[in-house]
């Protein structure tokens, strides 16, 4: 079983290098914070949520319109769960990354008309005193997704359908966008990509305002079509023109939360949960979920992610707040399937590793320095 989880993974870990969700740039070995929009784009470093500059950006989250790569990614985590021996009773998700993951998650863990597996995502991490949660009733959503799926099939009768992707905005229109994009790929049999749009374009990172085009650059591009679910008609015009998209379905769909979110408080005080982020690098978002959902009543002993930085200070911080971290892989053997298989340049992925274990040092060396506040969720 090891020797199959192992093949597993390497296969999963050159599908995401394929989906370019891995990007290490040659950031020269002298640079200034001034100088670094003089440079091309493949020579800048990456400015991370933390404030640091560094080479390399896993983008995890984009991997939600790679649908193959995505499904076996989260039914292998939903598989570990479970032989884990884990008791659910809702699945915590984090926005942004965390949210799509955990929603799929909370499908393949339930157990229909026996253990229904409830869902919230949580906004507002990065400070405990910020969290806000939102449960989705998933009676109310699948009436509002299907009826979607349904007028999308209506609008364009016939085999071929003139649009490339389903899209969701973020915040409460990504599930039930998702979930349009489900009921679409199981009526038409066929492969239809999710990408959800952010409230405003990521700063640092890949500053990207749609989330999943850039993992699947060989179906979308400058020009593609979407379905958009979910916020308002001028900001779907906007979204889509901005990043050169075209907008089908009568300017897509609006939605209104509360037809299918619910208070947090329908989910029974005392309920077992488990928190979930698409990676985790030093857990300050995934403990303060935790934290503050114990104090609102609930059992967390557990969270989850696909990718674990591995961060000493992460695994001990999970440790001295009784939480068992479960995780598909590290990205220690992400970058050495990478190299191993020459997917990127070995140099490239050195320096990418010499740079992970001392952050401050690397910028240091180079001029850099860290700024206050770094890049959005």
């Amino acid at each position: 079983m090891e020797t199959e989880t192992k093949i597993d993974i390497e296969k999963i870990a050159k599908m995401i290098f394929e989906a370019k969700a891995v990007e290490i740039r040659d950031v020269p070995e002298k640079v200034t914070n001034e100088e670094i929009e003089r440079l091309p784009q493949e020579k800048r470093p990456f400015l991370y949520a933390s404030g640091n500059w560094g080479p390399g950006y896993v983008n995890i989250k984009g991997c939600v319109s790679q649908t193959q790569l995505f499904e076996t990614m989260i039914a292998m985590l939903a598989e570990k769960i479970q032989t884990a021996g884990v008791e659910i009773d809702f699945v915590a998700a984090l926005m942004t990354g965390g949210v799509i993951p955990g929603y799929r998650l909370s499908q393949l863990l339930s157990v229909p008309f026996v253990q229904p597996v409830k869902y919230t995502y949580l906004e507002g991490t990065r400070r405990k005193e910020t969290i806000s949660a939102k449960v989705i009733d998933r009676d109310k959503l699948e009436k509002i997704a299907s009826t979607i799926a349904a007028d999308v099939l209506g609008e364009f009768p016939g085999e071929e359908y003139p649009f490339d992707f389903v899209a969701g905005v973020a915040p409460s229109g990504m599930v039930p966008g998702f979930r349009v994009a489900q009921i679409l790929r199981e009526q038409l049999e066929k492969d239809i990509p999710y990408v959800y749009i952010r409230e405003q374009r990521k700063k640092g990172g890949l500053g990207e305002l749609i989330t999943g085009v850039t993992t699947n650059n060989r179906r979308l591009s400058q020009g593609s079509s979407g379905i958009v679910v979910g916020g308002s008609k001028d900001f779907r015009r906007q979204a889509m023109s901005e990043t050169g998209f075209r907008l089908m379905g009568d300017d897509g769909y609006d939605l209104r939360s509360e037809d299918f979110e619910i208070p947090l408080n329908e989910i029974s005080a005392g309920s077992r949960g488990i928190a979930i982020e698409e990676l985790v690098n030093f857990a300050e978002s995934i403990g303060n979920a935790t934290l503050w959902l114990r104090e609102k009543g609930y059992t967390v002993n557990d969270a989850a992610t696909i990718l674990s930085y591995e961060n000493p200070e992460a695994i001990e911080r999970l440790k001295e707040m009784g939480i068992t971290f479960h995780y598909l892989f590290t990205l220690a053997e992400l970058l050495k399937i990478g190299k191993k298989s020459q997917i990127v340049q070995p140099r490239l992925v050195e320096e990418y590793e010499r740079f992970l274990p001392n952050p401050l040092g690397w910028q240091a060396a180079r001029g850099l320095t860290p700024i206050e506040k770094g890049g959005t969720l």
